[in-house]
């Protein structure tokens, strides 16, 4: 499994010929057989042997950025399927063919380019009154919900726009808001009830080490509202690239599915079956998320689908 560790302080140290993971709440240990690749985001502190342990058992230590980029890493120095694709690479530096990939990529790059500003289009203060008036459409808004640690971006821009509104927060989120904004803003953590809890009811989905997803479903409309747990992304219009990173990552369309990164990070499985067998327990008839096609139907034989690594 690819095992992200993204908690700020974390330390990852060599125990046993174990990785010992301490976080501010939890401590595991993980055996290096279980592993294929360490990823790393800023903040986290590991040892010399750590690193040694890795590179004996043919593990990757990567490196990230606060955007998921990565930009260090640590591997084997034997001459391995990298050292022969640089080689490679220098081999056909300069010569005909390679002028002409180097041409495609170009290519490709500007063609992304195009695509991206026409995004931005899309996305300029223009578009800000139509979509004020179809959020007037859906009625008042009295709360703001960060659902995850990764989702959290442009929350306080909505609480600038709706003064009024409640914001609830997810584990996690509050560290990395850095706001002082007082009682309008409460951490779901540890609640068991809310004002609108009779129409909605919500759960974490525990056991993971990356993050802690709020769970939400309207009962009403038999409606389950997840962020990150299910993706099913289109990648018609994507780039080749993306469209490899989504195959690899198992949550292409037409499939519906946790993503591979996702699923290797719940190492503690028991909180995270019983966590399923609650939502399970709701028998949603849609599910709606954040990333992909949604789910208007049969919600409950998707669900099953989707977590089939935690009912086996």
């Amino acid at each position: 499994m690819e095992l992200y560790i993204t908690d700020l302080g974390t330390t990852v140290k060599k125990r046993d010929d174990l990785f010992e993971i301490t976080t501010s709440e939890k401590k595991v240990a993980v055996a290096p057989q279980k592993i294929k690749s360490l990823v790393l985001a800023k903040g986290i502190f590991l040892t010399t042997d750590v690193i040694k342990l890795a590179v004996e058992n043919n593990i990757d230590i990567v490196i990230i950025d606060d955007f998921g980029n990565p930009y260090g890493r640590f591997w084997q120095s034997k001459f391995g399927s990298t050292a022969n694709i640089r080689r490679k690479q220098l081999e056909i530096f300069g010569t005909p063919k390679g002028i002409e990939i180097a041409k495609q990529i170009l290519i490709q790059k500007i063609k992304n380019c195009a695509e991206h500003l026409e995004d931005l289009k899309i996305k300029r203060e223009a578009k800000k009154e139509f979509l004020d008036e179809k959020i007037k459409e859906l009625g008042e808004i009295e709360h703001i919900v960060a659902p995850n640690k990764y989702h959290y971006s442009y929350v306080l821009d909505w609480y600038k726009h709706y003064p009024d509104a409640k914001v609830w927060l997810a584990k996690g989120v509050s560290s990395k808001l850095k706001t002082d904004e007082g009682e309008n803003f409460v951490s779901l953590d540890n609640i068991s009830k809310t004002s609108w809890s009779e129409e909605i009811l919500f759960t974490p989905f525990k056991g993971s080490i990356a993050m802690e997803e709020m769970v939400f479903f309207h009962k009403k409309s038999s409606t389950l509202i997840l962020t990150d747990l299910i993706e099913s992304i289109e990648v018609n219009k994507l780039p080749l690239l993306y469209k490899l990173v989504f195959k690899f990552g198992d949550n292409k369309y037409p499939k519906f599915r946790t993503s591979r990164d996702l699923r290797s990070s719940f190492i503690f499985k028991k909180q995270a079956k019983d966590s399923y067998s609650k939502i399970e327990s709701w028998k949603p008839d849609k599910i709606v998320f954040s990333h992909g096609k949604i789910i208007l139907e049969n919600g409950t034989e998707k669900l099953k689908e989707v977590f089939y690594w935690l009912r086996k």
